[in-house]
């Protein structure tokens, strides 16, 4: 009788022990499996965050190429529009001096302040000088754009004209195309003559010129 006690409490025991060490068994399958599953939804994360930036990037570099096709096409534009423009402004006179009260100025002493190189002065009669009747306020602006350092009088050669006009439509050209979605020959040249906001006045006759000199069909 004893024996058999003993050999019960043994089985018990070895039960017991073969419990626990299958509940263990069990548990580390439990903590291994849900590793997994987070190590697991880590890389997806990881993987679909690699891949949203990856066609993050690509979007932002295609904006950009198509930024860099606008300007290039909107300076092409420039470009073509710059020799008419000197032909309304001043039928090509490099030394043309327009837009200014001649009743309290002539034309002679506005020559004399550009001769003495009295900027502050043409500041405030503010004329419109050379191939294409720059204003200083104008000229400013376009030289700012292109981060230029010339000074006013600089307008009166031509190649330096030629370059801020350019400066100055491609600056507020730019602003116009990201307005109203696209640009033509006639915003550009309002701009010109109007200042940045100039493209919102379209019955200006001012367009009418150009366009003719230009040889468009209306």
């Amino acid at each position: 009788m004893k024996n058999i006690t003993i050999v019960c409490i043994l089985t018990f025991i070895s039960c017991y022990i073969l419990m626990l060490i299958s509940d263990g068994i069990t548990i580390e399958e439990k903590n291994t499996s849900t590793d997994i599953q987070n190590s697991e939804k880590v890389f997806w994360q990881e993987f679909n965050n690699y891949h949203a930036q990856k066609y993050i990037k690509s979007d932002e570099k295609m904006k950009e190429d198509q930024e860099k096709l606008n300007d290039f096409n909107l300076g092409k534009m420039i470009d073509k529009l710059l020799p008419y423009i000197a032909m309304i402004e001043s039928s090509n006179n490099v030394n043309a001096i327009g837009d200014f009260n001649n009743k309290k100025h002539t034309k002679e002493y506005i020559l004399s302040l550009i001769n003495n190189k009295d900027i502050e002065k043409l500041k405030k009669i503010d004329p419109a000088l050379g191939i294409h009747q720059i204003h200083w306020r104008y000229w400013q602006d376009g030289i700012e754009y292109l981060k230029l350092n010339w000074s006013y009088l600089d307008v009166i050669n031509i190649y330096n004209s030629e370059k801020v006009v350019y400066g100055y439509l491609m600056r507020y050209g730019k602003r116009c195309r990201n307005k109203k979605g696209d640009i033509t020959y006639k915003d550009l040249a309002l701009i010109h003559n109007g200042g940045p906001n100039g493209y919102k006045y379209e019955k200006n006759p001012y367009w009418n010129k150009i366009e003719a000199a230009m040889g468009f069909t209306r």
